[in-house]
């Protein structure tokens, strides 16, 4: 538990408990962040590094949290500067002419063999994702930070922040019709416009955890397949495995350079 006048402390000692307290959470993030295990370890020892170098400058406004991961975030940033890859990759609108190939219910082993499938593709499909899609999807879905927080962390309006990450699983979607089954989509029923207001109300409802209820008759065909294929994409997303607690060789590289740190304090 970090105590809320950590601030006050000498950084030798708040960057420890930092560690502690944040160290899985930022290597979880950066295992998707980066397309390597060691770029993650480097970009978690680069994190916590400049944590200390710039302790003097957290004044304690923000949660020690939101801070470390705006740090992580900026650092990840920078090693994208080279990436030519633009916005224009992820679609806007999911009408193509294809759906996933799901079945009726999630309850037969069939079903479990899909989800599986579908949490390594999305795993894999993170990697390729634009930075400025792929860093608020895995800081939402993922690291399961509130969109208030994401959009501090990135330096974002909130309201960016909420059309990226729509947009992110929408592009994660497009990569699941190619590892799954699919097939023919639907025709649709209902106007463009209509669709795109559902689509709309339907993402809310992803990002509020609530139940998509539509009061104006049934669903269009296409509509309800593109649904099913977004909640297989976001379940998949919370059902990615947590890239597990940090290396214990990082760990002990780090508490060997905070006890070297607490040393040099002393020797003031």
């Amino acid at each position: 538990m970090v105590t809320s006048a950590i601030h006050e402390r000498p950084a030798a000692e708040a960057i420890p408990e930092l560690l502690d307290a944040y160290g899985d959470r930022l290597y979880a993030v950066a295992r998707r962040l980066v397309r390597t295990d060691a770029d993650a370890q480097d970009l978690v020892q680069e994190t916590f590094l400049r944590a200390l170098q710039k302790w003097d400058q957290f004044e304690g406004r923000s949660d020690p949290g939101t801070w470390l991961h705006t740090i992580l975030v900026r650092l990840a940033s920078r090693r994208w500067r080279d990436d030519k890859r633009r916005s224009a990759s992820a679609p806007t609108m999911p009408f193509g002419e294809r759906v996933l190939d799901l079945p009726a219910t999630d309850d037969g082993p069939v079903d479990q063999s899909l989800r599986a499938e579908a949490v390594g593709a999305v795993e894999r499909a993170i990697a390729d994702l634009p930075p400025e899609f792929r860093l608020p999807l895995v800081l939402r879905e993922i690291a399961e930070r509130p969109y208030a927080e994401v959009a501090e962390i990135l330096g974002l309006k909130e309201a960016t922040v909420r059309v990226r990450v729509h947009r992110g699983r929408l592009a994660l979607r497009e990569r699941l019709l190619e590892a799954l089954p699919s097939r023919q989509a639907p025709p649709a029923t209902a106007s463009k416009r209509l669709c795109l207001d559902l689509l709309a109300a339907k993402q809310a409802a992803l990002d509020n955890g609530t139940e998509f209820t539509f009061q104006g008759g049934p669903l269009c065909e296409r509509c309800k397949s593109v649904f099913r294929d977004l909640e297989l994409t976001h379940d998949a997303c919370k059902e990615a495995p947590d890239a597990a607690a940090l290396p214990e060789p990082l760990r002990e590289r780090l508490e060997a350079d905070l006890r070297a740190a607490r040393g040099r304090s002393r020797g003031r």
